[in-house]
Parts: structure tokens; C-alpha cells; sequence
């Protein structure tokens, strides 16, 4: 496996500038970023620094490089993945990505059954429980319940989470965890009381239920997220074969 980049203060800069721009919707899923001359005009720094810097970007596979054309971003940090949503009244199936709003990182205790999905073996132990509303214009279109374990993760706070594209980029950047798809199941449901309250619906406001499993490289259980997606303006992009 190749080693990575040195690690630099101004290498840190560019792809802590770069990252942001992800995280902030600028840069999306393959899209193109600024050349090294753009970049190092922009922030200030040498061409040489630039390139170091999305060497370590592109070492964790945040973004990808083609020879000849540019850098560009990996789609697989990405909350949504390929899917995005469609307008349920739209004639294309162009997709939309829609925005996030971390609303709460707290540590709780499992419970039997998050304890049994996440593989805990501790009696009653504690895991990170977050919670990220989703908009695209004016409409909140979904809200995501991630549950991680707490063990290897005490010091995660609502800070870092804002400030990265995903929680899977998060974990990979700072606690240098790869996650993998262990499984997603999808149904149409309702909401608990809590949920609809965060999401100001009635609890009988259909949703699109996805419950996706993740591992770490070891195979051992890593993230649990619960996606409500509300279907009154968007439904799920289907005609893409990737997995959120």
C-alpha cells in the first residue's frame, strides 16, 4: 500500500480549503476542481504546495486525478452517493443533491436492538447518535439518524461533522477509518413522535425508510444510519446504481 503524503501545515491548508468547498455543495460528485494555478493564486501558496496538498486528497480517495484532464471529485464521500432525488412532477430524472445541517452529535446509551444491529457486546453501552436534516431549496426532504459506536470515537463533536463532506469522510480523514457496505434495506413507512417532531410532519407522513449497514476495513460494525426520506416533492433516484 502507498505510503501517504507528508504531512505539512500548508498541504493542510489546500485540502482543508478544498474539503470545505465539498463539504459547502461547491465542488460536487465528478465535478472538476480549480486547476493548481487557480488554486495556489487563490489561497496564496506555490503550485508545489497545491499539488501536495490534493495528493493527500487524492491518496484517501476524496479526489481523483485524470491524466491530462484535471482533479476531480470521488462521488463515494458523498451522503447521497449517485441517487440524489428527482421532483416528483419532473419529466427528467435529472438529479438534485440536497443540502445538510448536522442538528445534533450526543453520546446515549444503545439499547438492545441498536446494540444487536451495531454488534455491541457491552451491556447497555454508549454510542454517538446523530442527526442531519436535509433541504434542497425551501423543502426539508429528509433526515438521517446515524448511530456509531462510542468507544472508538470519544472525542467526535458537531464541529468536525460541519466541517466534512460526510461522516464517511470524516472518519476516514480524521480517525483514519475506511468504511464499506455491508447491506441497505429500503421500505415505506411512518415516523415516531421524536422524528416527525424534528421534521415537523404528522407522524403518519408517508416516508422512504432506508436502513444501511457499514463495516470498517476489518469487518467489524461500524455505522448504522436510518434515512426518512419524506415523499410529498421528491422521490429517490432509482436509475443510479450506487449505494448511500
Amino acid at each position: 500500500m502507498p505510503k501517504p503524503p507528508t504531512r505539512n501545515p500548508l498541504y493542510a491548508q489546500v485540502a482543508d480549503y478544498v474539503m470545505q468547498q465539498i463539504a459547502a455543495g461547491n465542488y460536487r460528485p465528478h465535478q472538476a476542481i480549480p486547476t493548481e494555478w487557480q488554486l495556489a493564486k487563490k489561497l496564496e501558496v506555490s503550485q508545489g504546495t497545491v499539488r501536495k496538498g490534493l495528493d493527500e486528497l487524492v491518496f484517501k480517495q476524496i479526489l481523483y486525478r485524470q491524466q491530462g484532464v484535471g482533479t476531480f471529485v470521488a462521488d463515494q464521500y458523498g451522503d447521497w452517493g449517485l441517487f440524489g432525488l428527482v421532483g416528483m412532477f419532473e419529466k427528467e430524472s435529472h438529479s438534485v443533491f440536497p443540502k445538510s445541517e448536522v442538528l445534533s452529535v450526543v453520546a446515549v446509551h444503545a439499547g438492545n436492538e441498536i446494540s444487536d444491529l451495531l454488534h455491541l457486546r457491552a451491556a447497555n453501552p454508549l454510542v454517538w447518535k446523530v442527526l442531519v436534516l436535509w433541504r434542497h431549496q425551501i423543502n426539508t426532504v429528509a433526515l438521517d439518524e446515524v448511530f456509531l459506536p462510542y468507544e472508538r470515537l470519544q472525542d467526535l463533536n458537531r464541529r468536525q461533522l460541519i466541517t466534512r463532506l460526510s461522516i464517511e469522510s470524516l472518519l476516514l480523514k480524521e480517525y483514519e477509518v475506511r468504511l464499506n457496505h455491508l447491506s441497505c434495506m429500503a421500505s415505506v413507512g411512518g415516523l415516531n413522535a421524536e422524528l416527525a417532531s424534528v421534521l415537523k410532519v404528522s407522524a403518519e407522513e408517508p416516508v422512504l425508510y432506508m436502513q444501511i449497514k457499514k463495516t470498517d476495513a476489518n469487518g467489524e460494525m461500524m455505522m448504522l444510519k436510518r434515512r426518512y426520506i419524506l415523499t410529498r416533492h421528491y422521490q429517490l433516484n432509482l436509475s443510479a446504481n450506487s449505494i448511500v
